[in-house]
């Protein structure tokens, strides 16, 4: 990696979780996971006809196209950094739905200049992953029309009631603080808005309990990506490999009632 390269990363965050093919699994199994979250959050709260909606982050587009089935907007761009991402959702076609790369934390004329401003633009999990989530926030107006909604889920909370589970997000809570990133940035998406740019139009945390098994396997996946982050270089290898295998017994059923208590933080602001 060239210092160039790692200025760039410094200033648009690093996916900690990689784009591999174990990465995009994991992606398939979130966005199903997610999915009521997703519905419950998006059909409550925008309730317009939307024309053109942008999903930043969008990975490998399970999530873009459960917004395109749920909204029926004339158009929907998912955009991400992954290239390998973007190439992967291309290949499963769905009328309306494109795909684009690019660097989310630089205005749409630099980022992705043949996409036009939207009227509406959905993002989670992303913000977790920049070192400047409020500057990215702002960055994003350039990406939609006035009085378009932008709708917003991050992470606020999250416990585990089996002993892997809490140990596993201490881990990656210590590595994301190493990357300058914050994997509670829900809890304060509501401090992010320029209100010279922005109007709040709705603030709060939803909470909701997830399968011990089904998350255990989700981060199952995730650890074998991350652990060989240089930042992570410093965990003790053999706790990991321990970590991952109690992993696998929860996600195998073998965790005993293991539940995941969850809170979401949403937000949807305005653009003036």
């Amino acid at each position: 990696m060239t210092q160039s390269d790692h200025r760039s990363e410094s200033t648009r965050g690093r996916y900690t979780f990689g784009d591999n093919a174990v990465a995009s699994t994991r992606l398939q199994r979130l966005a199903d996971l997610f999915r009521p979250s997703l519905e419950t959050f998006v059909t409550a709260r925008l309730s317009r006809p939307i024309r053109h909606l942008l999903d930043l982050g969008c990975g490998p587009g399970h999530t873009t196209r459960a917004l395109a089935a749920l909204l029926r907007a004339d158009r929907v761009t998912g955009v991400d950094h992954s290239t390998s991402f973007i190439e992967e959702a291309a290949r499963r076609p769905v009328p309306n739905v494109v795909y684009r790369v690019g660097d989310v934390t630089q205005a749409r004329d630099k980022a992705m200049p043949d996409v036009p401003p939207a009227d509406a633009l959905y993002s989670r999990f992303l913000l977790t992953h920049l070192p400047h989530p409020r500057e990215a926030l702002s960055v994003w107006a350039s990406y939609v029309t006035t009085g378009a909604v932008c709708l917003l889920q991050e992470t606020a909370a999250i416990t585990g009631s089996h002993p892997a589970l809490a140990r596993y997000y201490e881990l990656v809570a210590d590595l994301q603080r190493r990357h300058g990133q914050r994997l509670d940035i829900g809890r304060a998406l509501s401090d992010l808005p320029d209100t010279c740019l922005y109007d709040v139009r709705f603030s709060g945390e939803r909470r909701f309990s997830l399968p011990g098994s089904r998350m255990a396997e989700l981060h199952r996946l995730n650890l074998m990506t991350w652990r060989h982050d240089p930042l992570a270089a410093s965990f003790d290898p053999n706790e990991l490999e321990s970590l991952e295998a109690e992993l696998a017994q929860i996600a195998e059923g073998r965790g005993g009632d293991a539940v995941v208590d969850y809170s979401m933080g949403e937000l949807i602001v305005e653009r003036r």
